[in-house]
């Protein structure tokens, strides 16, 4: 059996601003917390892996699961975040990426 509820003004009220409220698991929010000190580095990572399929908890190069005790290394590129292990891992990712873009236009150069 199928039941109607009706919403009073304040009830109504109250649902649009939770549907206006900011998520903490984009981008702006995780952010946010970051700034605040709410959260550390590696949980920024973290909430982006639970938001992203798990592709923020873990190196963006060699795949490390990241845990409390790690050092998030970050990088941003084209105004999107990459995390990884280490200052390495981010330079080999970031390397490969430009040996496939090059390889991928090669025959293309003028």
């Amino acid at each position: 059996m199928a039941r109607t509820i009706n919403y009073g003004s304040k009830e109504k009220e109250d649902m649009d601003n939770i549907n206006e409220e900011k998520d903490i698991y984009d981008e702006d929010g995780i952010q946010k917390l970051r700034d605040e000190g709410q959260i550390s580095d590696w949980e920024a990572g973290f909430m982006q892996g639970a938001a992203g399929g798990g592709e923020g908890a873990k190196c963006r190069n060699c795949g490390k699961i990241f845990t409390s005790d790690d050092k998030i290394v970050e990088r941003k590129k084209d105004d999107k975040r990459y995390i990884f292990c280490s200052d390495k891992c981010g330079q080999q990712y970031f390397d490969k990426q430009e040996r496939e873009c090059e390889e991928t236009f090669k025959g293309y150069k003028q």
